[in-house]
């Protein structure tokens, strides 16, 4: 192998490795939204009893459906992840 294909391979890699890391970087970013979303959940204050029930519900189906997509989003970024590290 000549100087010039291992520097392209470098090349090659160094790139795997920067877009890893942005992966992982994203995933985490997700992971504390969730996070933070369960946190808001779990605070939010009611007004009057009814009113309150159902603004509660309103705000964890909120919640639920914005964890689902967070969720949806780090497993498809952790299989990118899988993807290109498998690449390398």
């Amino acid at each position: 192998m000549n100087i010039r294909e291992v520097q392209t391979l470098q090349a090659v890699v160094d790139t795997k490795e920067s877009k890893i890391l942005t992966l992982e970087n994203e995933i985490r970013l997700l992971e504390d939204e969730i996070v933070r979303l369960r946190d808001e959940g779990m605070a939010t204050p009611t007004t009057s009893l009814s009113s309150g029930i159902e603004d509660v519900d309103r705000t964890l189906n909120t919640f639920r459906s914005n964890e689902r997509l967070l969720k949806s989003k780090v497993e498809f970024l952790t299989s990118e992840l899988s993807k290109r590290d498998n690449e390398i």
